[in-house]
């Protein structure tokens, strides 16, 4: 990196026009799991650490790589992902069993930590109070719906969990998604439960995004109008995972 020489890993493509990175999954030497990071401490097991740069610092595209070899470094044991008060997506990929949904599940409370500690917004995700449950949008990998109720009864049944009147925000979502209000849950496709999911997690404005395969079912135009939404969280100061 020193010299500025670019040389990615064969599972690594980059493209310097849009400075986009893709995985190719199908390589045989892809980690099992890593990210694409706004900023990373990375812990070996001697306990050594080291700090990688924002994206203010990056220098396009050498740290990014360098970012890439330290979190999937066999020694490394614990990673530290976070904005350093930039928001900013952060994405986590790797291919089935890897570990994406458990590291989710984790920080979501919804599973019990057995070795360390997960925090969301500063606050421990195991002593959590629900107050940093109601800043957070959550969209699981498997979507459980209350199939009896329309779509609208049950974003009007979350948004009344959450003590919030949301009723213009759900109709405006569900118009940028071309959703069906009025349709049962149980009669919907799986791209259209899939929008209902998206709605919920987006419609109360939270100040972090964890979503799980989000665009999974949806076609085409509607994941371009999801990565428009996405691209209005960040503007705002959402983080996203």
């Amino acid at each position: 990196s020193n010299t500025g020489t670019f040389i990615p890993p064969n599972w690594l493509n980059f493209d310097p026009n849009t400075l986009t990175f893709s995985v190719n999954l199908n390589a045989g030497n892809v980690p099992s799991l890593f990210y694409l990071p706004i900023k990373v401490t990375a812990t070996d097991n001697a306990g050594a650490t080291a700090t990688f740069c924002t994206p203010a610092q990056i220098r396009w595209p050498t740290d990014l790589v360098e970012i890439f070899c330290a979190a999937t470094h066999g020694s490394v044991r614990a990673l530290e992902i976070g904005a350093d008060g930039a928001p900013a997506p952060v994405l986590m990929v790797g291919p089935n069993g890897a570990g994406k949904t458990t590291t989710i599940r984790m920080l979501m409370g919804l599973l019990r930590i057995t070795s360390g500690r997960a925090a969301v917004l500063g606050q421990d995700v195991a002593t959590a109070r629900p107050s940093l449950r109601a800043r957070i949008g959550y969209l699981p990998g498997a979507l459980a719906l209350y199939r009896n109720l329309t779509a609208r009864e049950y974003l009007r049944y979350t948004a009344h969990m959450r003590r919030r009147d949301l009723g213009s925000t759900i109709n405006g979502l569900a118009d940028r998604l071309n959703l069906d209000l009025g349709r049962h849950l149980h009669d919907l496709s799986r791209g259209n439960q899939q929008k209902v999911g998206v709605i919920q997690a987006f419609m109360h404005d939270p100040d972090v995004l964890i979503l799980d395969e989000p665009t999974s079912g949806l076609d085409p135009l509607v994941q371009r109008e999801f990565e428009g939404m996405v691209r209005e969280a960040v503007g705002r100061g959402a983080a996203i995972l």
